[in-house]
């Protein structure tokens, strides 16, 4: 049953629930189908039992508290920011009570959480909190609303009631089918196996969406039989930035002096895509055991993520996934170990694919270091905060331990601190390849230096000199070093010459005096990085 049908069915549980009150929450990620969801069930209602809109609150509003109807028909009003703005005069003359409201009386309030927003940026909220607490504190009322997630609801809205949860998921193939048989374009409802086939339209709006345009390309065009599956492929790739503009190679940070260590990652992951694919390389390449996953690692700053997101560019037909760990954590229980689930399960619809896990030592270290650090904690927060850490590594032990499962996903980690990894994040099997990313060398910082003085108008040979002055203090040092400093020195060209002459390109290049007074000034950046070895 979709769930429109499951809300429509539970609204109509109030003529058997007495005088009890609910909260019915849809959530889902954007173009999941909440705003669908709601419509069809204001639709939907009405064709399922007795019910009107209401167009405007005063249909919903008990005049007094006293005051009764035997009608036992369900008034519908949709609740918006229009809305209560045009409702605000009525609800603030109820001198700061919840009103009561009718029996049977429906608030549908999709994207609650912006909705809210906007009321309280406008002086509309006390408004607002009262008519919703009314219907909480009414008999036989519901609220239906839509949100992201249940984080994104305000807490002051789960206070008055915890809600009943409607989760829209990403479409399945049957899912598929079914949202194909109501689109009103023929061409492809009958030709739907690319579509189902590519496995990559994960909303309905996307669905949708794709199967408008490329009905309306095709129909421009002509195109039929195996150009049209070949359209679509192309499409989906494009649409799930499988591959990218003609310009974007361009627009990436160059990777100074980290030639070879792009090499090999290449290399690694070529092998990984080669093995999944349906040619499968030749005999001596199918025999090779793939690596399952790697560690880039190395000091702060020096390129690891930004080699990473070249490596994604060097490959478009691979679907990457970026995770920051950082940002998985959640109040909630069970939620950040179901986040990074939710990465793995969408990687495995859209295999061959890569799982890139930025600044792992958050979510991976090592148990023998959670019990020390945590040892003397006896506060709940603390004792909670070391439980959500175990369940994220157990978590993580879990997906890794399905990349060998002919699963079709390479992970690869990215740490400034390996030291403190759990061993059996390391171990054989799983992120087994260890990839050091070092600071800069002498020709890579005499790369970066000539590309930056390139930039200023004067003589090769003083460019030459400048570059060589600031890169023999940049060796052994992170490449973000160099960048800050190398920006000290456009800021104090630009500041002496003008702005005018920096936007115009026309900027002096700085005499050799004033260079190594900056590299003076800022010689506490650049210090030689002292990351202990690790193997």
């Amino acid at each position: 049953m979709p769930v429109d049908g499951h809300l429509i069915a539970d609204v109509q549980r109030l003529r058997q629930l007495g005088e009890q009150s609910l909260f019915l929450l849809v959530v889902g990620g954007k173009g999941a189908g909440k705003s669908t969801a709601l419509r069809s069930f204001v639709s939907g209602l009405p064709a399922a039992t007795e019910a009107r809109h209401a167009a405007e609150v005063r249909a919903i509003v008990l005049d007094t508290p006293a005051a009764s109807s035997s009608e036992n028909g369900f008034t519908l009003w949709t609740l918006t920011y229009s809305s209560v703005a045009r409702s605000s005069s009525a609800l603030g003359t109820l001198a700061g009570h919840a009103p009561p409201l009718r029996p049977f009386s429906i608030i549908v309030a999709d994207d609650i959480d912006i909705v809210w927003l906007l009321c309280s940026m406008n002086g509309l909220l006390p408004s607002l909190q009262r008519l919703l607490q009314g219907a909480f504190k009414s008999s036989s009322c519901a609220v239906v609303a839509s949100a992201p997630s249940q984080d994104m609801v305000p807490p002051w809205l789960l206070e008055q009631r915890a809600p009943a949860l409607y989760t829209l998921r990403d479409l399945t193939e049957a899912g598929m089918r079914r949202l194909l048989r109501t689109v009103p374009q023929l061409l492809f409802k009958s030709h739907s196996e690319p579509l189902i086939g590519a496995q990559s339209l994960s909303t309905s709006r996307q669905m949708l969406l794709f199967n408008a345009c490329m009905t309306l390309e095709a129909a421009m065009h002509g195109t039929t039989g195996e150009e049209l599956r070949l359209l679509a492929q192309e499409g989906c790739e494009f649409l799930h930035h499988r591959r990218s503009p003609t310009a974007a190679p361009d627009t990436l940070p160059h990777l100074y002096g980290l030639g070879e260590v792009r090499h090999r990652i290449s290399t690694l992951v070529s092998i990984f895509a080669k093995q999944r694919s349906p040619c499968r390389g030749g005999r001596l390449l199918a025999s090779l055991p793939s690596s399952t996953g790697l560690l880039l690692h190395g000091p702060s700053g020096c390129g690891k993520s930004s080699l990473a997101r070249r490596t994604a560019a060097d490959f478009p037909s691979i679907p990457f996934f970026f995770v920051e760990c950082t940002m998985l954590f959640s109040k909630y229980l069970g939620e950040s170990e179901g986040q990074l689930r939710e990465v793995y399960r969408q990687a495995r619809t859209r295999t061959p694919a890569v799982v890139v896990l930025e600044d792992l030592d958050v979510i991976a270290q090592s148990r023998g270091a959670m019990q020390y650090v945590n040892g003397d904690q006896g506060s709940e927060n603390g004792k909670g905060q070391l439980d959500v850490t175990r369940r994220m590594l157990a978590g993580l032990l879990c997906e890794l331990d399905g990349v060998t499962d002919n699963s079709g996903i390479l992970t690869i980690g990215i740490t400034n601190a390996p030291h403190v990894l759990d061993a059996a994040v390391l171990r054989q099997g799983r992120l087994e390849t260890l990839v050091y990313i070092p600071p800069l060398t002498q020709d890579g910082a005499e790369e970066v230096c000539k590309d930056f003085f390139q930039l200023f108008d004067g003589a090769e040979e003083q460019r030459h000199e400048c570059a060589l002055m600031v890169a023999r203090h940049a060796v052994g040092c992170a490449a973000a070093s160099l960048q800050y400093v190398l920006r000290k020195v456009f800021e104090s060209c630009a500041l002496r010459h003008g702005w005018s002459a920096a936007t115009a390109g026309s900027l002096p290049l700085p005499s050799a005096a004033e260079v190594q007074g900056l590299l003076f000034e800022n010689s506490s950046m650049l210090r030689r990085v002292n990351y202990p070895h690790f193997e």
